[in-house]
Parts: C-alpha cells; sequence; structure tokens
C-alpha cells in the first residue's frame, strides 16, 4: 500500500497529488500516541480492554457522524496505543459541503486530547509526552470493495496480532 502522509491543520498540501480530500472517498485512517505510549487500554487474549481513556476516544470517534453530517463511519479499533479506522466522506449525495479528511481528524484529535487532559487532572489518569497524539497521521484511500474488505479484516484482526505488533512496546517480553 502506498503511504501518504498529513500534517494535521495543513490543508493546503496534499497527501496525494491531485486527490481531493474533501471529495465523496472512503480512507484507512491510523493515529498513534506520542511516542506509542499506551494509554488507551491493553489486549488480553486477543481483545481489547479499553480503560476509560479508550473509551472516551471511541466514543468521540463514533460522535464524528452527528459533528459531520456527510461521514459515515465503519470499521474501528481503539488499539492501547494506536487507533485505526474506516471513514466514508460524502455518504450524503444531498449535502454539499463535504469537510477536508485533516480536518475531521484535527477535530477528533483536539476532543480527544482536552477530554484526556480533563481526565488526567480530575481522574488521575497518566499524562502524556508533550502531545497526546502524533502530529501526522496515516491515511490510505480505498479504491474499491475487496480493498474495503481486507482493510476491514485487519482491523478486527488487529488485537489479535497485537503480541507481534510493532507498535506494541512489550513485544519482545509476551
Amino acid at each position: 500500500m502506498p503511504k501518504y502522509h498529513s500534517r494535521v491543520g495543513v490543508t493546503s498540501r496534499l497527501r496525494k497529488r491531485g486527490h481531493d480530500y474533501a471529495s465523496p472517498s472512503s480512507y484507512f485512517i491510523t493515529l498513534c500516541t506520542e511516542r506509542r505510549v499506551c494509554l488507551f487500554g491493553d489486549v488480553r487474549d486477543g481483545l481489547v480492554d479499553l480503560s476509560p481513556a479508550g473509551v472516551v476516544v471511541d466514543s468521540w470517534w463514533h460522535y464524528l457522524p452527528a459533528r459531520f453530517v456527510s461521514v459515515e463511519l465503519d470499521a474501528v479499533v481503539v488499539m492501547p496505543n494506536h487507533f485505526h479506522a474506516v471513514i466514508h466522506l460524502g455518504a450524503d449525495p444531498d449535502i454539499d459541503a463535504i469537510p477536508n479528511l485533516s480536518d475531521i481528524v484535527g477535530w477528533f484529535k483536539k476532543r480527544t486530547t482536552y477530554d484526556y487532559t480533563l481526565g488526567v487532572k480530575t481522574d488521575g489518569w497518566p499524562r502524556f509526552p508533550g502531545r497526546l497524539w502524533q502530529e501526522e497521521f496515516y491515511d490510505h484511500i480505498i479504491r474499491d470493495e475487496r480493498g474495503l474488505e481486507r482493510i476491514r479484516a485487519y482491523i478486527e484482526g488487529n488485537p489479535g496480532m497485537w503480541a507481534e505488533d510493532d507498535y506494541n512496546p512489550r513485544r519482545s517480553e509476551q
């Protein structure tokens, strides 16, 4: 899969030349915590056990269609230190204004960072180093149904691969 990266908030620079990131499209995205610190839960027996912070991240993701009416959500998994999801932009053909992918991700990061910071202050959640999220995020344009099915299977199977996951800081211990 080709990798196209973006800095959140930089909407004038396209990740893939010629692609309009505010046109009807489907994307596979991955966001990672800063320094890949595990803050959102743990994986036990191939299942994610979300911490309260992980529940907040999941809740804000599922709120996106209420905030951006032309967005439709698909497969998603919140992992201990990263997040995979499929998002469809322009799901409703009657709505002309489709938000830019970077704007959506930026809004999501702001909301989750605010709530996480509140959890640190009021509920003793672990502090994060610098930022909650890495500045950049990975995106892949989904071109067809076969690709979508492959990505859905990857997302659904991700917790079961945690022991070997490059993002798992305890990978060598397990």
